[in-house]
């Protein structure tokens, strides 16, 4: 594969010619043109609301609606979700579950661990 990279002019007509190298082999090419000249991608007028957030989703079919909670769901108070997050005081910590799995170095082989586990 023989790739050549140059720069070229667009006309006002809208017309591109360019005057390939001598050992660029005849027959199929790909071309990609690329404007050099960039412009700056538009300020945004205002952030979006939550609202007018979910009306752009809905209008372009990407928002979720198919969702319902079950017939006779309760959510939990504020308590039980403190209590669900506790954690028993007779089970193992996360720290014992890495201590066993990594032989007790916590990292690796303990030759990179940065902290006395």
């Amino acid at each position: 594969m023989v790739a050549v990279k140059m720069n070229a002019v667009v006309d006002e007509q809208h017309n591109l010619i360019i005057q390939l190298p001598d050992d660029m082999p005849t027959g199929q090419v790909e071309v990609i043109v690329r404007s050099l000249e960039q412009e700056p991608p538009p300020a945004p007028t205002q952030s979006l609301t939550r609202e007018a957030a979910r009306a752009k989703l809905l209008a372009a079919g990407r928002l979720s609606t198919g969702w319902h909670e079950p017939e006779g769901f309760v959510p939990l108070t504020e308590a039980e979700l403190w209590e669900i997050g506790q954690r028993d005081h007779d089970t193992r910590t996360s720290l014992d579950y890495i201590r066993e799995v990594t032989g007790g170095t916590g990292v690796g082989n303990g030759d990179d661990c940065k902290y006395d586990l």
